[in-house]
């Protein structure tokens, strides 16, 4: 399958070259007929084409800026719609979707010939369905993850407080899957999302940083069943809401493709494992907006594995700078520290004007 999801810098091109490749990806199948005659009538009967072809999906078209999604309208009707076209088209077999949540939108007006209803399907028990048989996540409950679970596998970290040390208990349990993997080579990548807009380049780099052609290693071991590969991704609070759309593509498609933007791809892997820093409150900006409704993507009906990070299993140990501290601050609250008042005397030189 092909999905693109639209926001507002998508595109003209993006679409344009999805549509095509819809219609192109397959040969031009001429109708086979099977004629039966017998002493009264001519049967025809054309043969049943059953085989499944590639899906190309276009996600959220409300989401794209007025000026691309008029266009697209247009193209779509040029290039799929039109009589000419038509007529060209109707024995080349594709599979074309767009999928919408807002059906009032130009486009889906235009294709509101074509809408399809979907009948006997739960919407609570399919996208966890889909996430157990993508992961070895339990498709029924959001237990914490057993360490030792064979990737690929997804785990979320949140707290209700700041400053409970999320990233700080990712790294630990990032150490307890290097112990138990041993014999196995583990690359552990960090992909911080800090912006308002997502760096699909930077972002890209650092989910291939792995890989020999990334890091000039010309030996490094990339073979699945050797390896592991461990993404902590770390969401800051001033990210925007594309960054559900972005995880969408990421988690559930598995598949981040080029575009007009970005010329590399990626690809998730079975020997991966994505361990998700969620932020505990938002930026000043929409501080009031809870993050399990910012981050619909992970609190809605799909039950992700959750670790809700706290002191009772991560507490703060001090280390041996903050140790003295405490045992400086503990001394002088008790009056047990003498001070000595110094005085500095600074000399200030300078020559004397000569008259």
């Amino acid at each position: 399958e092909h999905v693109l999801i639209c926001n507002e810098t998508t595109t003209e091109e993006d679409i344009a070259c999805l549509i095509f490749r819809a219609i192109t990806n397959n040969k031009r199948i001429a109708p086979t007929t099977t004629i039966t005659i017998t002493t009264t009538h001519i049967t025809m009967t054309e043969a049943n084409r059953n085989s499944t072809k590639p899906l190309y999906c276009l996600v959220y078209p409300e989401k794209l800026a007025f000026t691309t999604l008029n266009h697209i309208c247009q193209d779509i009707h040029e290039l799929l719609l039109n009589d000419i076209r038509l007529e060209q088209l109707k024995n080349n077999f594709y599979m074309f979707a767009v999928m919408s949540s807002n059906a009032t939108n130009d486009l889906c007006k235009i294709l509101a010939p074509f809408q399809v209803t979907l009948h006997d399907l739960s919407f609570q028990r399919l996208p966890n369905q889909i996430l157990s048989q993508l992961y070895r996540n339990q498709w029924n409950n959001s237990r914490v993850h057993d360490i030792s679970t064979e990737p690929p596998w997804i785990q979320l970290y949140k707290s209700e407080q700041v400053a409970m040390g999320k990233s700080r208990l990712i790294h630990k349990d990032i150490q307890r899957i290097r112990e138990i993997h041993k014999t196995k080579t583990v690359h552990e990548i960090c992909v911080a999302f800090n912006s308002k807009n997502i760096d699909l380049v930077k972002i890209m780099d650092r989910f291939w940083s792995y890989h020999p052609c990334s890091n000039k290693v010309k030996d490094a071991d990339i073979d699945e069943k050797s390896t592991l590969i461990i993404y902590h991704l770390n969401i800051s609070s001033c990210v925007s809401k594309r960054i559900n759309d972005f995880l969408f593509e990421l988690l559930f498609l598995q598949h981040i493709n080029s575009n007009s933007q970005m010329s590399q791809c990626f690809h998730v892997n079975p020997n991966m494992i994505f361990l998700i820093e969620i932020p505990s409150t938002l930026d000043r900006a929409r501080r009031t907006l809870l993050p399990k409704m910012f981050f619909y993507l992970f609190f809605s009906t799909v039950k992700f594995a959750t670790v809700q990070v706290s002191a009772q299993n991560n507490e703060f140990e001090f280390g041996k700078e903050a140790q003295y501290a405490i045992k400086w601050m503990q001394k002088f609250f008790n009056g047990n520290l003498k001070f000595f008042q110094m005085i500095f005397v600074l000399h200030f030189f300078y020559k004397k004007k000569k008259q």
